[in-house]
């Protein structure tokens, strides 16, 4: 301040009692005002108000402009909630899922991938026995003896597209109608069934007959895991059945060769527990009692003479190599529900 009145500065107008420290005072800055450059601004249009979004929907759905699918797997909850009058009254509330059948993606995948097929059916009728043999050796696929079956055979091959089936957990959890739990999951398999029982079926372009076959299943682990039935966690999370111990082992992976879902399936029912298996008890070999463990070894030829629980269960699960339960597609038998093609890689 005595500096600032020795230069013959006015220093009247200066708020003293706006200090920053002992000797500093605050001073505020007038900046300059920025005016536009441009004498014309275009304001975009509002957004659409959320109730008459809903409306246009509605409309749209019910002039089947919009195909959403069809409800399925209904779930029933109770919940609470208290009236206008004070009063607390419980009420069920009915949640679906929702789903889009296979054969409508599987004619629609026609319409969008219709230009992408090299041979019609009338392309078929010139061959000659040369051509189609071939091609048969470029698939590396034995040839039938009778020419007709050959020529049949080649035109199904080739218009033959194979499925790969994707879920990711965590796009399961992040919905609010499911739990992402193997339970609440395992109640959408009868609908998948639904459409796996129809591949049989071929579907037309054009008259020409187009088959599909559900070929492979991708996804994360825990995804993974639950569609061959495997368990979570453990010494053997990974369904290529090596331990973590052996996952640094080079010479055991180059070994071992990961199972096949008929292969697992094989491994399951070699014991009894398996049939025990029910939509209350999906994980029938988990949490057993020693009698239970002498059962099942016994039932797959191991001696229990003079062992412990713990032994038992730990060359139960040695055996197993981290199958829990059937996968999550075959209940029944692999080969009738069109699934001798499916498979599901480890890693």
């Amino acid at each position: 301040m005595e500096a600032a009145k020795s230069l013959g500065i006015d220093v009247s107008k200066f708020k003293t009692e706006n200090r920053i420290s002992g000797r500093d005072y605050a001073q505020r800055i007038r900046r300059a005002r920025h005016k536009l450059m441009y004498e014309k601004v275009s304001i975009p249009p509002a957004s659409q108000p959320t109730r008459k979004l809903h409306t246009e929907i509605r409309r749209r759905l019910n002039n089947q402009e919009i195909y959403v699918g069809e409800l399925i797997a209904p779930k029933t909850y109770r919940r609470n909630h208290i009236t206008s009058s004070g009063v607390l009254e419980e009420t069920e509330v009915t949640v679906h899922g929702r789903k889009i059948p296979l054969e409508h993606i599987r004619r629609q995948m026609n319409v969008d991938q219709g230009l992408l097929f090299r041979w019609r059916k009338d392309d078929y009728e010139n061959l000659d026995e040369e051509t189609i043999l071939k091609r048969f050796s470029k698939l590396k696929i034995t040839v039938p003896s009778e020419p007709m079956s050959a020529l049949d055979e080649l035109m199904k091959v080739e218009h033959t597209r194979n499925l790969k089936v994707w879920h990711d957990h965590s796009d399961i959890l992040n919905h609010s109608y499911s739990k992402a739990t193997d339970v609440d999951q395992l109640s959408y398999t009868s609908t998948r069934l639904e459409d796996i029982n129809s591949l049989h079926q071929p579907t037309y372009f054009k008259g020409t007959s187009i088959y599909d076959v559900l070929r492979v299943f991708s996804g994360d682990g825990p995804a993974r895991q639950f569609e061959a039935g495997h368990q979570r966690g453990g010494h053997y999370s990974c369904l290529c059945g090596i331990s973590v111990k052996e996952h640094q082992n080079l010479e055991c992976a180059l070994r071992f060769n990961p199972r096949t879902l008929s292969e697992r399936m094989k491994i399951l029912k070699s014991g009894v527990l398996w049939k025990e298996y029910s939509e209350r008890n999906i994980n029938p070999l988990c949490n057993l009692k020693k009698e239970a463990l002498t059962d099942e070894l016994e039932a797959r030829g191991v001696d229990t003479y003079g062992k412990s629980a713990a032994e038992m269960k730990e060359k139960l699960v040695e055996i197993l190599h981290g199958i829990q339960r059937p996968p999550a597609l075959l209940s029944s038998d692999i080969h009738s529900l069109s699934l001798s093609r499916y498979e599901i890689p480890p890693c």
